[in-house]
Parts: C-alpha cells; structure tokens; sequence
C-alpha cells in the first residue's frame, strides 16, 4: 500500500492569474495581453513577496511552485468567481495554459495532468457577470482533454446556504458560497477515483 495525502494549498478570493506561473504568461502573448486589458497585468521589476494574493503569479510563487518537489499525482480545483467579469473567453484561454503550465511543472507531457474542476456555485450575480456563458467557457476546457479532466456541475447536489451566518457578517445579500460543503467534495473524491485512479464509479 502506498500512503496518499491531500495538499491544501487554496485560497478564498482569488483570480486565476495569480495561480499562473510569471513564465506561463509571458510566454503566451494572448494572456498577457487580455490581462493588460483587465488591468491585472504586473511586470516583474514591480512585482514582490508584498503583493496582495489576488496579484498575478503571487499564489503560484508562494503556494504552488514548492510543491513541486511531491509526486503530484492530480489536481482538485474550485475557483472562478473572481474571474467572471473578465472578457469572454478569458478563462477557458487562462485555464488551459495554467493546466499546461502545471503539467509540465509536475512531470506529466502534453497537458495530461489528471485534473478535476468544479462548475462555480449558482449565485445572485449581477446580469453582465454572464453565469452561464462562464460555465460553458469552463467546459470549453475539458473539451480539450477529456481524456484527463473530470468537470463537476454542481448545480443538481444540495447546495444549503447559512443566510442567518451571512447576515450575521453584515455584508447583505447573498452568499456566494454554499454551506454545505460535503455533497461537493465527495463528488471530487469519485472523481479522483475515477480519472486517477480508475475505479468504475460514476462522479458526473
């Protein structure tokens, strides 16, 4: 048998950019060009280890970069919200270079790294923030690599949400995430199970 952990390395609030390696980006003109447009581009000479977390390359810097010395076997992933502003197409283009970026960083070829993402939660976004249009720009990605990627709608698992908690922080509205987290996360679990591990079980 062979010991098997979980790496916590997330981080609430986050845009994908700053999951993305400096290289990752700089080498693909598209990306750094579409965050120059969004105003999130940050060149190395202003970058430092005082960026905010939702800077560019500042979670791939202190989070992710020194795990490369694990045997990485696969990633679970759950983000977005931050993004869905951005320009159409934006994160389907994002995605797929950071899951090549990661590949490569963690020894697997051709963007194969066994890769497991959840659609974002339903919630009360404003009309422009285009909720659907940003589910289908996720499944664009897995599209590309079904062969190594699991996405998880998460629309039809009972998503409770904590109103009286959310209140209670005086912030109104909506919350953004559900309060029941467990129906999510064993669906990630089967689809582990499933992508990286090949058991038959059904995750989707």
């Amino acid at each position: 048998d062979i010991p098997i952990g979980v790496l916590d390395a997330a981080l609430g609030g986050t845009p994908i950019e700053t999951w993305m390696s400096r290289e990752s980006i700089e080498e693909n003109g598209e990306i750094k060009h579409l965050l120059i447009e969004e105003n999130k581009y940050v060149g190395k000479e202003e970058w430092n280890n005082e960026c905010e977390h939702t800077t560019m390359t500042t979670c791939y810097n202190n989070k992710i970069d020194m795990l490369r010395i694990f045997n990485i076997t696969g990633i679970i992933w759950y983000q977005g919200e931050t993004n869905i502003e951005y320009q159409k197409d934006f994160y389907t283009k994002a995605l797929n270079v950071l899951v090549a970026d990661w590949s490569q960083k963690f020894g697997f070829e051709d963007s194969s790294i066994p890769f497991v993402f959840a659609h974002i939660a339903p919630y009360a976004y404003n009309p422009q923030m285009r909720l659907p249009e940003f589910w289908e720009e996720m499944a664009a990605v897995w599209n590309m690599h079904k062969d190594t990627m699991a996405q998880l709608p998460i629309y039809d698992v009972p998503l409770d949400y904590d109103y009286s908690a959310w209140a209670n922080w005086g912030t109104g509205g909506h919350p953004i995430h559900p309060y029941t987290k467990k129906p999510v996360g064993v669906r990630f679990g089967l689809a582990a199970l499933g992508l990286v591990y090949h058991e038959l079980v059904d995750y989707t």
